[in-house]
């Protein structure tokens, strides 16, 4: 048998059995008897802790900020307060929000498809218990992920990890949300964020010397996407969606209705239809696309298995493995091309908010913003 203990603070019991004692402290919760063995070894430190630790459980049920959980997370009593979710992992709760997301909020495709992404990035810290995570794990996740993909990815990864953890604040599975306490900007170097040639809000455009070198090495139907994509400026998911009906070869213009992304079509951010004049490159592309024998389909571009493009496909498998390559020209990301269309008006002299119209802002703060510096290899006397 242990040692037999006289006095023992409020709420403190010793546990014996034949072998072992233990230290167990006992409180009411929510009119329910509570009692929890301790891991902790038999002495006298020990047991004044367990004093205090009651001292504070009983204060905070007094002021109603007791979370059972914070304190004992792998309790059996989690489930008698209706806190079943207590032993859930980071990767139930991320789930429960795309689950949300699918079938209570009816949230778009893109968005569901950006939480399944962020869902895959979060894998090291799945199998952690919501109860456990700690804002260092959190850090640990972002200096890894820091290492080869670009600062507004991991943010709007992370933001992912607040909102399912928020979750969890409201189950009182824990107090605070771990992940809002940590500023992702603080963990990114910035060295790596200039190394990256990822799509991003930088203007990074192409001169008209990389878009010949580009055009050289362009097959047909490439040659006819490309020069068709700059010269009107569209949106990456737009120029898959065009359909013949929308393109008006009298009027020399083009309607952009629609966009096309993971064989799901909607209308495009634009609210209403975009009607977007076409220069001689733009008509000569579309012309040239026309008159390819194998294409009888509504849809203008289409592949070499008479399908629709998706603008992913097109950017791994011909603008980034192929196209660029051969041509020898730095890579950027094809959106690039749409600020090249801008870059390109802009220093021609045309109106601002002819541009903003025919890229589908709806207003010229966004062409201030990105496009206010002329592009030497474009400039000419405005006329």
């Amino acid at each position: 048998m242990g040692k037999k203990w006289r006095k023992l603070p409020n709420g403190v019991m010793i546990r014996e059995n034949s072998k072992s004692q233990s230290i167990r402290v006992d409180f009411l919760f929510k009119g329910v008897r509570c009692r929890e063995t301790l891991k902790l070894d038999v002495t006298k430190d020990n047991i004044t802790w367990a004093g205090n630790l009651v001292g504070e459980i009983k204060n905070k049920i007094e002021r109603e900020t007791f979370y059972y959980a914070e304190y004992f997370p792998l309790s059996s009593k989690l489930d008698v307060f209706g806190i079943v979710r207590s032993k859930a992992t980071v990767l139930y709760y991320i789930e429960e929000l795309i689950h949300q997301a699918e079938n209570v909020r009816n949230l778009s495709h893109t968005t569901i498809d950006g939480y399944k992404k962020a869902k895959n990035a979060l894998h090291p810290l799945h199998q952690i218990l919501v109860s456990k995570i700690t804002p260092k794990e959190i850090v640990n996740w972002i200096k890894l992920r820091n290492k080869t993909v670009k600062q507004k990815t991991i943010t709007n990864q992370k933001s992912i990890l607040d909102l399912a953890l928020d979750q969890a604040v409201t189950d009182q599975v824990i107090q605070f949300n771990p992940s809002r306490q940590v500023n992702t900007r603080q963990y990114i170097t910035q060295k790596v964020i200039d190394a990256r040639n990822e799509e991003d809000d930088n203007v990074d455009v192409f001169t008209p010397e990389e878009l010949e070198k580009i055009y050289q090495y362009c097959r047909p139907v490439e040659l006819n996407i490309v020069q068709f994509w700059v010269n009107v400026g569209v949106r990456s998911a737009e120029w898959p969606a065009l359909k013949w009906i929308d393109v008006d070869f009298d009027h020399e213009q083009v309607h952009i209705i629609e966009s096309y992304s993971h064989n799901i079509t909607k209308p495009t951010k634009t609210k209403n239809k975009r009607i977007i004049p076409l220069n001689s490159e733009a008509l000569s592309a579309l012309k040239r696309q026309r008159e390819l024998t194998f294409l009888h389909s509504e849809y203008v571009f289409l592949n070499d298995q008479g399908k629709q493009w998706e603008h992913e496909s097109f950017r791994k498998h011909r603008w980034q493995s192929k196209i660029i390559k051969l041509a020898g020209v730095r890579y950027r990301y094809p959106y690039q091309l749409r600020h090249t269309y801008a870059s390109k008006h802009i220093s021609q002299g045309e109106h601002l908010w002819k541009i903003a119209k025919w890229m589908g802002h709806k207003n010229v703060e966004m062409i201030y913003r990105h496009y206010g510096s002329f592009i030497e290899a474009y400039e000419k006397p405005i006329k």
